[in-house]
């Protein structure tokens, strides 16, 4: 059975041809995968393509508790063995009592036994399931607690000074207080054992002093828990410095926002999103959307053929602390997808080194531009960004992602290697280490989007649902009109409501008890889509002129009007705001359009669970 989230790693077993594989390791390089045969524990070295691979028929799973290469032949014998005793068991559906008696005997074990590798099996879909329980004490001290707290203060009192005094002299200081309290002196190599299991952070620092310990820090920028492909991204945003024009007239606009995200472990840009607008819970949202989904739609939008084969969940996001990456927008939709938010240590820079240097990296490829205005104003000199500026919106992000694509594919200097062949290893392996696996993917690309919009609770009235003087009506609301709320009869019962700010000529509402959003337009079908900046543009338009306790009609009337000053200036002027605002919401909705569900005013998306809704959000106040 295929599931919703695949995730391919040495340990977790596939169907391929008709015959079941356990994966020991997969080899990017000679693009192989050594699997055992678990029916004929025969082991073998099978091609493969990516399509293949990620298609295979995968058991439900989680991650690996075993790495496969640690389990001795022996061991591993026994798991086949209870594997094929329990195997007719997994394939019977109407299994009885009787049943697991039978295999219980034949494995002499209990039949609370059989039950539990069933369970666990079914669960994960690893042979691992099998082993061995490991000892409770493996790993750690079997010495008398008085000994053990000897053996640390000697420890502590002769290595670990500056006497630097060597382990074989630190034991006869054991054997010597042994003797006083009439012990037996343990071996040398269990004095070693506790000797191995000191940091060596902690080991430097009391040998060699403060300095030495510094070569056991993390270099600059590194986290810990950063070592392997998507356990750590890093997201940062900054205004480019280039100025870019409209794509009809070429009238000189503004500079762009650029988001990046990069992965830690690999250096690989992971994700980006480029418009005009501030950054704000939208921009970051789409971006963790655009580094968590597969890339192949970009790029072929753009016609660039290259791979940018990053995807999937990360396990942990890091942000500075920006106002716009403390939204509550952002943490439930995270915290919906199981991935955790850091935030950067105030005054210290370091822990964000990754992708600030990125950053740098790309503004400088950003300064050879025309239009550019560099990163210092005092090196413009008689340089007009504005009269020199040629690129649309488009025509920057088609640039932006051959840029990704170089920085990829160059050896990076402190890796030495490309940043995608670092990804590679890491998620594939290499012929000395094994790989994590492909990431999980989301299959429900357009659920993830919505995840990540702003949310609102509204109460559903005789009209619909009124929002920013805007009136919402669909006949699916005509259920909820004046309902209740379930934890208080006196009280409205208001609805979750999400809504993409680049166009708000619809809104998504989620129906409590069919599990799934549907798509609200404006009541007043005939009015023209719009943005929320353009709306808040419209209100201080009507604002300036003294008018108040607006309604739907005065609103949509000045936003004609607007659009009408708006393109008449675009012949008379290339300073006009106006001319400005349309073209940038013009440009910001064809570079990256909204919701896909285009079909109809009651299209639907089914979800299976509602994220938690904190009653203290404020609407939308991240969006700027």
């Amino acid at each position: 059975m295929k599931t919703l989230i695949q995730d391919i790693y040495p340990g977790c077993v596939i169907q391929k041809d008709g015959i079941t594989y356990c994966i020991r390791r997969i080899s990017r390089r000679r693009k192989t995968v050594t699997a055992i045969d678990v029916d004929n524990d025969v082991t073998k070295e099978i091609d493969f393509t990516f399509d293949q691979l990620v298609n295979a028929e995968i058991p439900r799973n989680s991650d690996p508790a075993y790495d496969l290469e640690e389990i001795n032949s022996a061991d591993w014998e026994i798991a086949l063995e209870r594997y094929h005793l329990v195997r007719p068991l997994l394939m019977k559906s109407n299994r009885t009592k009787q049943d697991i008696l039978v295999v219980a005997e034949m494995a002499e074990a209990s039949s609370a036994t059989i039950y539990r590798w069933i369970q666990l099996f079914s669960s994960t879909g690893r042979i691992s399931v099998f082993l061995r329980k490991r000892r409770s004490d493996d790993g750690k001290a079997r010495l008398g607690p008085e000994l053990e707290a000897l053996m640390a203060k000697i420890i502590t009192e002769k290595l670990l000074t500056a006497q630097k005094l060597q382990p074989t002299k630190v034991y006869r200081e054991l054997e010597s207080s042994c003797r006083e309290n009439g012990w037996m002196t343990p071996h040398l190599n269990t004095l070693r054992e506790r000797i191995r299991r000191i940091a060596p952070i902690t080991y430097a620092k009391h040998r060699r002093g403060k300095n030495a310990e510094l070569a056991f820090q993390p270099i600059r920028g590194s986290i810990p828990g950063a070592d392997t492909p998507y356990s750590l991204i890093q997201i940062d945003h900054t205004a480019v410095d280039v100025i870019l024009v409209d794509s009809v007239h070429r009238v000189p606009l503004k500079r762009p926002w650029l988001t990046l995200a990069i992965d830690v472990a690999s250096r690989i840009v992971a994700g980006y999103y480029i418009a005009f607008d501030s950054p704000g819970t939208l921009g970051t949202g789409i971006c963790v959307a655009n580094l968590i989904l597969p890339k192949e739609p970009i790029l072929a939008k753009f016609g660039i053929d290259t791979s940018w084969p990053c995807q999937g969940i990360p396990g942990v996001i890091h942000l500075d602390n920006a106002r716009e990456f403390h939204g509550n927008t952002l943490k439930m939709a995270c915290n919906e997808y199981g991935i955790e938010l850091k935030y950067r240590k105030i005054k210290a820079p370091q822990y964000g080194a990754h992708i600030e240097r990125l950053m740098g990296t790309f503004m400088s490829e950003v300064h050879a531009l025309p239009g550019t205005t560099f990163s210092n104003p005092k090196l413009l000199g008689d340089y007009v960004p504005e009269k020199e500026a040629a690129m649309t919106l488009a025509e920057f992000e088609k640039w932006l992602l051959n840029l990704i694509r170089a920085y990829n594919h160059r050896p990076h200097s402190e890796l030495g290697m490309a940043p995608i062949q670092k990804y590679l290893n890491g998620a594939y392996g290499d012929d000395d280490t094994p790989g994590v696996g492909i990431s999980p993917v989301i299959q429900d690309a357009e659920r993830l989007r919505i995840d990540f919009l702003p949310l609102e609770r509204r109460s559903v009235q005789p009209y619909g649902i009124q929002l920013d003087n805007i009136f919402y009506y669909a006949d699916i609301l005509q259920r909820w009109i004046g309902a209740s709320d379930p934890e208080s009869m006196r009280k409205k019962r208001k609805f979750l409501i999400r809504r993409d700010p680049r166009d708000i000529s619809y809104i998504l509402f989620y129906d409590p008890e069919l599990y799934r959003y549907f798509r609200i337009p404006f009541r007043n079908t005939s009015h023209p889509s719009i943005s929320l900046w353009e709306l808040r543009a419209v209100n201080k338009f009507l604002s300036d002129q003294g008018k108040k306790d607006l309604d739907e009609d005065e609103i949509f009337a000045a936003y004609a009007q607007m659009r009408n000053i708006a393109d008449k200036a675009k012949v008379s002027t290339k300073k006009s705001k106006l001319v400005r605002m349309a073209n940038e919401r013009k440009h910001s909705m064809a570079t990256h359009p909204t919701s896909m569900l285009t079909q109809g005013a009651t299209a639907n998306l089914e979800t299976t669970s509602l994220p938690i809704i904190s009653r203290e959000i404020l609407p939308f106040d991240e969006v700027e």
